[in-house]
């Protein structure tokens, strides 16, 4: 009975609402799929599902119930500390080029030349996007690219 009941509570909290599902519908339409792929399960409730359907299977429905509580908790706990880690290299990306586009601008270059020069050292496409954001200066033109006609 417990692992039915587990299944039935997974199947409850997997089962989308009424605009998730038409959405994912409509998705799937315009990417040629009609189903959605395992990736579109949240991890903490996958994990939490399995946790407890192996601890239903082997023991109580008091531990398959903690088990799949710990493994959610776990789970969200570790995609947390993924996020940060994301987070703070691409702070520390941007401190690096930033460092280097001062170190530019104090050599005396015009604020063109000094992006070029601190974009060349930059190795994340979204923090050199960032930084030509910031300054305001036109994209430099990569090599082996003309630039666009100016006027």
């Amino acid at each position: 009975m417990t692992p039915a009941l587990l299944a039935v509570a997974g199947a409850v909290l997997l089962w989308p609402d009424g605009r998730t599902a038409v959405r994912l519908r409509l998705s799937g339409v315009a990417r040629g799929s009609a189903r959605p792929g395992l990736r579109s399960v949240p991890l903490p409730v996958a994990a939490a599902v399995l946790a407890g359907g192996v601890a239903a299977l082997l023991s109580t429905g008091l531990v398959a119930l903690l088990a799949a509580g710990c493994a959610a908790l776990a789970a969200t706990g570790w995609r947390a500390r993924r996020e940060g880690a994301v987070a703070d290299a691409r702070l520390l990306t941007l401190t690096e080029v930033l460092a280097a586009l001062a170190a530019e601008l104090r050599a005396g270059r015009t604020l063109e030349e000094a992006v070029r020069g601190a974009l060349a050292d930059c190795s994340d496409r979204a923090c050199a996007d960032a930084l030509l954001g910031a300054v305001r200066v036109p994209v430099p033109p990569r090599p082996g690219r003309t630039p666009p006609p100016t006027g």
